[in-house]
């Protein structure tokens, strides 16, 4: 991996032709990057994944 930025990095990441042309199409619905859209996506699972954790917890 090489550094991008401060706290980015850049790897090859493959996956199925029909995966990549659903996030290209979100992407585009989203008017991001197909980066952008990919990013935005993990942030939100991980999120949702980390509440879901912690009600889990306090239950």
């Amino acid at each position: 991996m090489s550094t991008v930025g401060k706290a980015s990095y850049q790897f090859a990441l493959r996956m199925p032709d029909n995966l990549r042309d659903k996030i290209r199409e979100t992407a585009n619905e989203n008017m991001r990057s197909i980066n952008s859209e990919i990013v935005f996506q993990l942030e939100r699972i991980f999120s949702k994944s980390s509440e879901t954790e912690k009600a889990d917890v306090q239950a």
